[in-house]
């Protein structure tokens, strides 16, 4: 069944590669609305007008049923107020609440973990990723030496996480092996890699549903820039994670101890 899903997936995210493809796709999910929600005006209201794709897949087969049922009001407007026991839509609808849940999505441009790393020069890395987070196969980032990301920037694809973790994890292990083979102390990426590598990854993505599937998202950043998606297949993504580069690091030797006199 795993094996079966992740062959889906992987289809879903060769049509995500270019937008016109995805585009394609809207009709298995109009049709797909249409057999479980019966009311047209219910419908209108929770079509999407941009492209399948575009912002992150609800793969779910209960959550537009819910909203069908007779104890349930979508209101298809931006919360505009919170009084003390209701809450104001934008067209003035009020409805009596007891409790709030705030179900906004994701902030991944800030990753909180940002905020507790410091590179080598001292500066914080959620300051050097005040525009956007970038890193190299999503797992290394400059200035930052021997430091390794889990599900870092530009990794998302329509895939099992945990897959995306065990391929990471192996460029980890074979980087600490090769570190110890080789008597490397320190690992540090080359800034010319990180560049090369995100300038390629930003075009790639330039064709992509993320980019211009019509809509906003938390894909992209304030400056539009698509700081999450990886535009290429899961097969390329676990070959570059299979083996590590050290090429791509400078390294520092270890130093040998001082004889005791």
């Amino acid at each position: 069944m795993r094996h079966g899903l992740d062959g889906i997936l992987r289809l879903l995210t060769l049509a995500m590669r270019h937008e016109a493809a995805a585009k394609r796709l809207n009709i298995i999910g109009t049709s797909f609305l249409r057999a479980q929600v019966k009311d047209p005006e219910l419908r209108k209201h929770l079509t999407p007008k941009f492209s399948l794709g575009c912002k992150r897949l609800l793969i779910s087969n209960e959550f537009l049923p819910a909203l069908t049922k007779p104890n349930v009001e979508l209101v298809p407007h931006a919360l505009q107020s919170v009084g003390e026991h209701s809450v104001t839509a934008a067209d003035g609808t009020t409805c009596e609440v007891d409790v709030i849940i705030f179900g906004t999505g994701f902030d991944v441009s800030h990753p909180p973990i940002s905020r507790h790393i410091r590179g080598e020069d001292g500066t914080m890395l959620s300051d050097a990723w005040t525009a956007s987070p970038e890193a190299y196969l999503g797992t290394t980032t400059v200035n930052v030496p021997n430091a390794f990301i889990m599900l870092g920037p530009n990794l998302l694809v329509y895939n099992s996480f945990l897959g995306i973790a065990e391929d990471q994890m192996n460029y980890v292990i074979d980087a600490i092996t090769k570190a110890d083979k080789y008597g490397v102390e320190v690992l540090s990426l080359k800034p010319e890699v990180l560049r090369e590598f995100n300038d390629d990854i930003q075009e790639a993505l330039q064709h992509t549903v993320f980019n211009h599937g019509g809509c906003s998202s938390y894909y992209l950043d304030e400056n539009g820039k698509n700081f999450a998606a990886w535009p290429y297949s899961t097969t390329l993504m676990r070959k570059r994670l299979s083996e590590f580069d050290i090429e791509s690091y400078d390294t520092v030797p270890y130093k040998k101890s001082a004889p005791v006199s």
